[in-house]
């Protein structure tokens, strides 16, 4: 019952979902870069790692939580500032409706922010990351960040097709 109760106010109430997905920041950029030690060489690792599997056979597990960061992040801000945008279901839709583009328009439009907004946001952090030396920057951060972004808002078109 409270767990209903707290997510039905969390679909009405924007400030809730707007202090959730700082939060979802805040964590971001607390593990990125506000908690992290000085580094001496920034640029040691550019290309970065681009498999799940490390070299001796172990998972990756840089890579793997790269892409992980960034998923609540990008259902939460679809959450947050689309969910105005009601994306329909075939039950809500008329037939005309169902052939035409715009049944996917809302869903590619939703799709192609969350991947620029993912993207300038891990770039950011990579930047930021390079000035204080408080890490290294990697391409393959960038990449992963993004891929967890367009999880997450994957994941959010998912839940507004075929959830309550």
């Amino acid at each position: 019952f409270l767990c209903e109760l707290i997510a039905k106010n969390i679909r009405k109430s924007k400030l809730i979902k707007q202090t959730i997905f700082l939060f979802f920041i805040y964590l971001i950029l607390n593990r990125t870069v506000l908690g992290r030690n000085a580094w001496v060489n920034p640029w040691s690792d550019v290309l970065g790692k681009w498999s799940i599997f490390m070299e001796d056979g172990s998972l990756n597990i840089d890579f793997i939580e790269n892409i992980m960061l960034f998923v609540p992040l990008g259902f939460m801000y679809n959450l947050t500032y689309n969910d105005s945008v009601f994306l329909r279901t075939r039950e809500h839709m008329s037939e005309s409706d169902i052939n035409t583009k715009s049944y996917s328009n809302n869903k590619i439009n939703t799709v192609k922010k969350t991947l620029f907004g993912s993207l300038l946001f891990s770039v950011l952090i990579e930047c930021t990351q390079l000035m204080l030396k408080v890490g290294v920057f990697q391409l393959s951060d960038i990449f992963c960040n993004t891929v967890g972004g367009v999880i997450g808002a994957i994941v959010y078109i998912l839940v507004k097709m075929f959830g309550k």
